[in-house]
């Protein structure tokens, strides 16, 4: 099973130069430029059995982007942000096509991402 933080430790690979990344948490409200990510809690179950393919499961996952009060400049970060999380090493799948905008907290643009991970049962 990939866990939120595993998940976390990659992307902080993918994106060095973030103030901060966060598994499973609210993360700090005062920074921009910033990567949580969660475990997705949409109608769908977290984790399923792919049907077909005993061993392998998806599992479910949201990314937070909390980039800039420029909203331009937020909004290419979380298609850049898109971009790498369908090269995951690991079969993706997107529930849309294209990252989900929030809206503006405390002057910070914000964008989600929601998708499953396949990946084998150890």
């Amino acid at each position: 099973m990939i866990t939120s933080k595993a998940f976390k430790d990659w992307l902080k690979g993918q994106f060095p130069q973030a103030m901060g990344y966060y598994s499973g948490s609210l993360g700090d409200a005062n920074l921009e430029q910033t990567l949580t990510v969660y475990p997705y809690k949409g109608v769908t179950q977290a984790m399923q059995r792919v049907d077909g393919k005993p061993g392998y499961h998806y599992q479910a996952f949201t990314v937070l982007i909390r980039w800039s009060r420029s909203s331009e400049e937020s909004e290419m970060k979380a298609y850049e942000v898109y971009r790498i999380i369908e090269d995951y090493p690991e079969a993706v799948t997107m529930h849309s096509g294209s990252p989900m905008f929030l809206g503006v907290d405390d002057d910070v643009h914000e964008y989600v991402i929601n998708f499953n991970v396949l990946h084998k049962e150890e």
